[in-house]
């Protein structure tokens, strides 16, 4: 704990000391700014009406009347199933130099309309822009963009986002839908909402914190003008306001914020629990109680083989680019979709994390991570530097362990507890001859449970009174007066030294992020002070040594703080798209219905492809299991080790099963029929689909129709599962017999190859089972890498 003391000292003396004063520095520059910026671009004018204004007699704003008799057109042949119309600006070159708009403005020629009513899109105002992107289209069914002309008559000077030109804009569209809806039926159209967006006014601090901070919600939303009746006049009125309407403004958007946290914090545990699963293989098992071939194991089988320091490192360098996955595809999706809304955000300061990079590197450098030179340059120093972390030990389970301290002193502080007390208080058994991950993984799991054990709050209070009351004794030494002076004095310091120390404790045993954090600096910490540069004497190694220890502090503390805005990020990306996905389907579940049922399908095909792999081998594993029961009941080649007894378990021979699936079901093969058999499913499905869009039927359907479409399209895929049925009863026998012949084939070669004096000692590449790297592979195995080899099926 002295070492961990000595390197936060250090680390806050040498890095939050200059990024303070770079922050006051910005500060004092700033601050003006900032302030200015919120008064003249995003002035609050509140609510204001243009006919009171008189705003046409300078400059007059007209829309091409042919615009709106197409927009009205397409609306009414839509039967007025329209919700949300997007428009784009367009102005007349000679009129392109009178036109600009103030920096609190963002995408200030994209503007949308829409109104209130059972078709209308009001709600629409409070979901973000990209709602369309992240709802995979599905909330676009109902909304449509169009590009509008406007000329300018009169001195005009237009200026969007301020009042005026919102006023001018807005009231030219108003009003030319208003005089296009007239009937009865479009009463509800005359009464619409035309808005822009623009940057909210954000405090300079919560500005501050957004630079280095994930933040949930969007500093923006939307500016209106609004035609509405007026009871007392008995006229339409129109008025714009500059209250913005907040978009994901509600407890629910902090909803994947909150729980993305949570996640990250108790991250390490989940990837343990993970990881402790994916090691129990039988590698290393000479019988098989069951059958270890399934398509994950396919997949993870490359990694497993991969040896030596180059493959493994590489291992590691592609693990550490997936980790900002997420974050990159949603970066590159904006900076082809969305770039001029990203870049006009960026300008007028709204925090957008690390979608900023979409903007550039010169304008997200001042946005988001400044003091580490921008978005770019911090995540190529996160590469880099969790690369070199990860790559320097050779092995990471033994690495690991060695951070965990063993030491059994006795501890006079709650932060030291010792790992014996832990696994008590934690209820954790045997943690002593645990190792690598698996003990790191108790000894998390045992902070938690400790915690929530009555007896490590009784133990943590006798500690701080006894702690006391050394103190006290050993500072007056049996001197009445001076104890109760002295007591006295200290028992209020001492409480608050109490409390800053539970709260420590709890953060430490309770967050599983940073116990692992401490158990991570104390493997480099060892590490670093084994090196035999460092096991020298003199000043110079001693200053290279703690040098190296604080760069190894300040790179993990780096590389932490870096991961952790990715996996927010990434987790908040995955739940906009799961949201805004899940509110398409409800919103619109007569057009959603029928590509829902289609989804699921193709989802339940791909599952059933996989687990087919796992199936067949599993039925094979059975007959090979039958096949040596009966033998052995027989008394067949008895010298030949094919079956053993495990308690109540039956298993057989691993080289056994080897054999047997490289002459009778070929792994690469099984996995070359699967990708065909999806592949003709896929493409059966998408030729309906696309059929159906053609056409465009399935919108025009109802929903039970749809639903009947979709199953029946569904099903045609099963007609393949028909052929592969027919005559599988009749084939099993014959396959039993295949398969028996093909182990007696394994014994006969056995006893052939048991007989001979050489055998030759090589590595089959075919050994999909065979994860290890021991060269001292028993003899059983040196025989089956022969029949592998050599042996001809007769």
């Amino acid at each position: 704990m002295n070492v961990l003391k000595i390197l936060a000292t250090l680390f806050l003396l040498e890095i939050v000391s200059p990024l303070q004063k770079g922050h006051w520095i910005a500060s004092s520059q700033n601050n003006s700014f900032v302030i200015k910026e919120n008064k003249d671009d995003c002035d609050h004018y509140g609510t204001v009406y243009p006919e009171n204004d008189q705003i046409d007699e300078e400059c007059e704003v007209t829309i091409n009347p042919l615009d709106i008799n197409n927009f009205v057109n397409k609306i009414r042949s839509q039967e007025y199933h329209i919700s949300l119309l997007k428009i784009s600006l367009n102005f007349s070159e000679d009129t392109k130099l009178k036109v600009n708009y103030t920096k609190c403005t963002i995408s200030p020629f994209e503007w949308i309309w829409t109104y209130k009513g059972e078709n209308g899109g009001f709600q629409y105002l409070s979901l973000m822009k990209e709602f369309s992107y992240y709802s995979l289209s599905l909330l676009n069914h109902y909304t449509i963009s169009m590009t509008f002309n406007l000329d300018l008559k009169g001195v005009c000077n237009l200026k969007i986002g301020d009042r005026n030109t919102t006023e001018r804009l807005g009231s030219a569209f108003l009003k030319a839908f208003n005089q296009s809806f007239q009937h009865d039926r479009e009463i509800g159209l005359r009464y619409g909402y035309i808005c822009y967006i623009s940057k909210t006014q954000m405090e300079y601090t919560m500005f501050m914190f957004s630079k280095y901070i994930i933040r949930p919600k969007q500093s923006m939303g939307y500016r209106c003008c609004q035609n509405q009746f007026n009871k007392r006049t008995h006229e339409d009125t129109i008025s714009c306001t500059s209250d913005t309407i907040m978009i994901d403004n509600g407890l629910w958007w902090n909803f994947p914020y909150v729980m993305g946290w949570i996640l990250f914090l108790f991250l390490p545990l989940l990837f343990l629990k993970y990881t402790e699963k994916k090691y129990k293989n039988f590698g290393h098992e000479q019988w098989l109680p069951s059958n270890p071939i399934s398509f994950g194991n396919v997949l993870r089988d490359p990694f497993n083989r991969a040896s030596g320091k180059i493959c493994s490192r590489l291992l590691k360098i592609i693990c550490i680019l997936l980790t900002s996955l997420f974050v990159v595809i949603e970066v590159v999706s904006y900076y082809y979709y969305h770039n001029d809304f990203v870049v006009t955000s960026t300008q007028a300061g709204v925090p957008f994390n690390w979608i900023t990079m979409a903007a550039g590197y010169s304008l997200s450098k001042d946005t988001f991570l400044t003091c580490f030179g921008g978005p770019f340059i911090a995540l190529g120093l996160y590469y880099v530097s969790t690369a070199f972390l990860l790559c320097l030990p050779t092995d990471l389970s033994k690495f690991v362990d060695k951070g965990i301290d063993d030491k059994a002193d006795m501890f006079t502080s709650l932060l030291t507890v010792d790992i014996s007390t832990k696994a008590k208080l934690g209820a954790i058994l045997n943690i002593h001859r645990q190792e690598g991950y698996k003990r790191l993984y108790s000894i998390l799991g045992a902070n938690i449970y400790m915690l929530v054990n009555p007896s490590f709050w009784n133990l943590g209070f006798q500690i701080q009174k006894r702690r006391f009351s050394g103190y006290i004794l050993l500072l007056t030494r049996n001197r009445i007066l001076y104890r109760l002076v002295l007591t006295a004095a200290l028992i209020p310091i001492y409480l608050l030294i109490c409390v800053i120390e539970w709260v420590l404790a709890i953060f430490l045993y309770g967050l599983p992020v940073v116990g692992f954090f401490i158990i991570i600096i104390n493997a480099y910490y060892k590490t670093v002070k084994q090196a035999h540069t460092f096991q020298r004497t003199g000043s110079a190694s001693i200053i290279c040594g703690v040098v190296v220890i604080v760069l190894m502090f300040v790179c993990v503390a780096f590389d932490i703080y870096i991961f952790s805005l990715l996996f927010i990020e990434s987790f908040i990306f995955l739940c906009r798209m799961c949201t805004y996905s899940f509110a398409g389907l409800i919103a619109y579940p007569d057009i959603t219905y029928g590509y829902l049922v289609f989804t699921i399908t193709v989802i339940i095909y791909v599952t059933e492809s996989i687990q087919h792999v796992n199936d067949v081998y599993t039925h094979l594993f059975e007959t090979v299991k039958n096949i040596c029961k009966q033998m052995k009941k027989e008394k067949q080649f008895q010298a030949v080790p094919l079956i053993s007894p495990d308690g109540r378990k039956m298993s057989i021979s691993k080289p056994l099963f080897r054999y047997v699936v490289r002459y009778y079901r070929p792994l690469r093969i099984e996995i070359l029929f699967s990708i065909l058999k999806l592949t003709f499913i896929v493409i059966i499905l998408y030729m309906s689909i696309s059929i159906l869009l053609t056409f465009k039927e399935l919108s025009k359907m109802s929903t039970l129709t749809q639903a009947i479409t979709a199953l029946f399209i569904c099903l045609i895929p099963k007609l393949w599962h028909m052929f592969e049925e027919k005559g599988d009863k009749y084939k099993e026998e014959t396959k039993m017999d295949e398969i028996k012949n093909i182990v007696e084939q394994y014994c006969r070669c056995y006893i052939h190859k048991r007989t001979s004096t050489v055998i030759q000692d090589d590595v089959s590449a075919a050994d999909y089972l065979d994860h290890s790297t021991d060269n001292s592979i028993p003899s059983d195995d040196e025989l089956v890498v022969e029949l592998l080899l050599d042996v001809d099926m007769e």
